[in-house]
């Protein structure tokens, strides 16, 4: 199987605390499960996920974007 890169973008709700955090993963779907082991559920959201050419995948707005 293809290993895509990804970057998780994960912010605190209550703060203005933010971090990104690179993933490796087949699809955006599988990143996004694998980023929830670096947040914290009930203080931190992953906002966005992007792809190794910087288009959005998934976002806490839309969900998962068909690329």
């Amino acid at each position: 199987m293809y290993i895509d890169k990804f970057t998780a973008h994960i912010k605190d709700l209550h703060g203005k605390k933010a971090k990104k955090i690179a993933i490796d993963a087949d699809d955006a779907h599988t990143a996004h499960k694998k980023a929830q082991d670096y947040c914290n559920q009930l203080t931190q959201d992953i906002i966005k996920i992007t792809n190794a050419e910087k288009t959005v995948v998934y976002s806490l707005e839309e969900g998962f974007i068909n690329t």
